[in-house]
């Protein structure tokens, strides 16, 4: 009996001291809006339509460490209105936070997205999302849910969920993808038209009837 107490008090002891280790990190992050780049991307017989902005406010002299269940509370401003259109399949958001003691070994997160013009919450996506040598969150919205909106500042709170050793944050990134189906390129409109014209040839020689007379 008393053993058993014993462990169970051991037990409520550890799980109190992990719950005691987890911490909360508040980050504020900016951006203009002028210094986004484009990469144009074909892949999966989707188009993605990607832009991408190095953010301020983490960097090697106020860099942060992490562990599995740290909490992340990060602000992002841009200094004007950023207008966000409709894609034709969806639109993406994710927020990557980069530093060095990743193992390589997957990392995940959960939490939201909070899209706000001045004090007014506009848009909010719930996610959870996984990758590796880096801490990443990704929320996304399919048509015809991701309707255009604008918006000066994002709310992005999550939680680490899985991260197999401390790491270092001191580097921050957003990049949002507007995605859509992918349009061939003109090459390959070419083969296709190319391929369309021996179907057809093929076909009329089947459909060719031979009539003999006796």
């Amino acid at each position: 009996m008393k053993l058993a107490l014993k462990s169970a008090l051991l037990a409520s002891a550890l799980a109190f001291a992990g719950q005691a280790q987890a911490a909360t990190h508040i980050l504020n992050l900016s951006g203009n809006v002028g210094d986004f780049t484009n990469v144009q991307q074909t892949a999966f017989g989707l188009h993605f339509d990607r832009y991408f902005l190095n953010l301020q406010g983490l960097d090697s002299g106020n860099a942060i460490t992490v562990e599995q269940g740290d909490e992340i509370d990060a602000t992002i401003t841009f200094d004007q209105l950023l207008s966000m259109p409709q894609a034709q399949v969806r639109n993406d958001y994710l927020l990557f936070l980069f530093g060095t003691g990743f193992s390589g070994a997957p990392t995940g997160t959960s939490g939201t997205f909070e899209f706000y013009d001045g004090a007014t919450l506009v848009r909010s996506i719930g996610f959870a999302a996984g990758t590796s040598g880096a801490i990443a969150t990704f929320g996304l919205q399919f048509n015809p849910s991701n309707t255009p909106f604008s918006f000066d500042s994002i709310r992005n709170v999550f939680t680490i969920d899985t991260l197999d050793q401390p790491a270092m944050l001191d580097r921050t990134l957003f990049n949002y993808n507007l995605v859509s189906n992918a349009v061939p390129e003109p090459a390959s409109w070419a083969l296709m038209i190319a391929g369309f014209g021996a179907v057809g040839a093929a076909a009329r020689r089947r459909a060719k009837v031979t009539v003999t007379y006796a």
